[in-house]
């Protein structure tokens, strides 16, 4: 019998009401007691479960719903000593996923209404209020506050439930960076994280009425630290133990899903699509993945998480890097590491600036993965990877379309054909081409031709990785690398690239020269040659500003027929 999955659903009284598979969880709620701290923040990448945990947390401490014990019947934390805890506190739950605008303005509208909402579904606490709290309430549940009322909605809120059940709350936010990143993109960060800042800073900071609070996201937003001005707060990202088998599937959960469904012979595949995330030092599935997979088994292996979001700003800071991060970048194309510290707090201004930062923020949003961690000059440093097949289709893809879009899908497959069967002059041409359009693309006052470079081995390593074996590696002295590509079948020919720039137009064919008689006295193909390959093209690349030109020789060492 298939399993009835909850895929999209993260309402975790419908996950049990209605039948839902669910995957035991509920030691997540056992674990935030246990943690000392006033105020939790747990980061982790979209689609990993944080929704359903809040939802359960709810439906755990809500004292307004005393018969919600038979949601966890059967679940570990009936057997814990926090079971007492069941519908013990006033609660406020809240998702910000939904506040995302194009401006400010808009944001605080959309803020309003849920505040609104928040303060209507509460009308009881009426009951209690002065005057002066009554007008304070009612301005709110009316949308009539103004920016400064808003940010101490929370705290107002909280103070107001407090007093009315003489009891201390709880108070959930999930997805709280939702409307940062929103900022970010649409140009309005500033105002936003000072927003966040204020409303966080009131609700959360010195609170008598406050419990606990748990907050989830994708990131720890720094700016002028959101989190600076608050006491108690402790942060877990993917790095730490804590709570790491809480989100996600473990291996043995991934195992016994599989198994349940009769698919427990797909037990490799699905660790090379879903699997590579490390937490802390727990390994851990991709669920969102995994259950479609499941659900869908019939269709194969395919992409499903990169799919739930448009992953623009992976794209715009992939595309628009320096020529430093396109070199890591090739390196995670070709299943290598890159080492790197690990900032876990975004600086969103510094992601185009900052290799450390933008790394980090590739990471915690579940792009790259934590292989090794080395403690070194009084630090730790990370070697990231690529996870899984699956993000790796997604760079793929990124690249294929950025191509795509600057030189056309046709002139795509001839550039790479025309290589791969020696037609030089087709292939010259089509650089060309690429040049003119990648020179205009950057707008670059230099006409630095290190982005042609990176752009057309990105091509390469996209389009032709089934067939070839591409390495590169950088030599000192400006804009001077090698290439070679090795082919997988040794009777296919092999390729080797010098490729250098040029100070002025003059010097170009020097250059040229230069670059071939640098191929052969540095024994560039010997490499091809211990493969066992016997044809092969040496190309010299020599850019000036927007011009390009090529100049090739051909080795052919096989045995002419008798």
């Amino acid at each position: 019998m298939a399993l009835k999955l909850p895929i999209g659903i993260d309402n975790f009284k419908k996950v049990i009401e209605d039948g839902f598979h669910y995957v035991d969880k509920s030691m997540f709620i056992a674990e935030v007691l246990e943690t000392s701290a006033e105020t939790l923040l747990i980061t982790r990448p979209r689609r990993f479960g944080k929704t359903i945990n809040m939802s359960m947390l709810h439906a755990f401490f809500d004292q307004s719903r005393p018969d919600n014990g038979k949601l966890f019947e059967g679940l570990a934390i009936q057997e814990s000593p926090w079971w007492s805890q069941l519908g013990s506190r006033p609660i406020i739950f809240l998702s910000f996923k939904d506040l995302k605008a194009r401006s400010y303005e808009a944001f605080l509208k959309l803020f309003a209404t849920m505040t609104a909402e928040t303060f209507r579904s509460r009308k009881y606490l009426l009951e209690k209020l002065d005057s002066f709290d009554s007008d304070d309430f009612l301005t709110l549940a009316k949308k009539q506050g103004s920016e400064t009322d808003l940010m101490g909605s929370l705290a107002l809120l909280v103070k107001f439930l407090a007093r009315h059940h003489d009891n201390q709350v709880i108070l959930l936010i999930d997805e709280y960076d939702s409307p940062i990143h929103s900022g970010y993109a649409h140009g309005y960060y500033p105002e936003i994280a000072s927003f966040m800042r204020g409303l966080l800073g009131k609700a959360l900071k010195g609170n008598v009425s406050l419990k606990k609070a748990v907050l989830t996201g994708i990131l720890r937003v720094a700016r002028e630290s959101i989190f600076s001005d608050l006491n108690q707060v402790d942060v877990f990202t993917i790095l730490s133990n804590g709570f790491s088998d809480k989100f996600g599937f473990t291996e043995a959960e991934m195992k016994h899903l599989l198994e349940l469904s009769g698919l427990a012979e797909q037990t490799d595949a699905v660790r090379k699509w879903y699997n590579g995330y490390l937490a802390g030092e727990t390994t851990i599935y991709n669920p969102w993945s995994i259950l479609k997979y499941i659900d869908k088994y019939e269709e194969g292996f395919k992409p499903h998480w990169v799919n739930t979001s448009s992953n623009d700003l992976i794209q715009e800071q992939l595309l628009h890097a320096s020529p430093e991060v396109l070199d890591d970048f090739q390196r995670l194309l070709r299943g290598e590491t890159v080492e790197t510290t690990v900032q876990e707090q975004t600086v969103f201004d510094n992601l185009s600036l900052d290799v450390e930062t933008l790394w980090s923020f590739f990471l915690f949003s579940g792009y790259l993965k934590v292989t090794e961690k080395i403690w070194k000059e009084n630090e730790f440093y990370y070697r990231l990877a690529v996870p899984n097949t699956e993000v790796a289709l997604l760079f793929q893809h990124i690249v294929k379309g950025w191509l795509r879009r600057e030189i056309g899908p046709v002139k795509v497959t001839r550039l790479m054909t025309a290589l791969i069967d020696g037609d030089m002059e087709t292939f010259g041409a089509i650089l060309s081409e690429l040049v003119r359009s990648m020179m205009s693309y950057y707008d670059t006052a230099d006409q630095n031709p290190e982005r042609v470079y990176h752009a057309f081995v990105l091509g390469l390593l996209v389009h032709l990785r089934d067939r070839y074996e591409i390495t590169s590696n950088r030599e000192s002295g400006y804009g001077r690398y090698d290439l070679t590509m090795r082919p997988r079948n040794p009777a296919e020919r092999g390729i080797v690239f010098e490729f250098k720039s040029a100070k002025s137009a003059d010097q170009m064919e020097v250059a040229l020269q230069e670059g071939l008689d640098q191929i052969e006295s540095r024994h560039y193909g010997a490499v091809l040659e211990e493969a066992g390959v016997q044809l092969r093209s040496e190309i010299a690349v020599v850019f000036h500003g927007k011009e390009v030109r090529i100049r090739a020789r051909e080795i052919d060492t096989r045995k002419a027929p008798a």
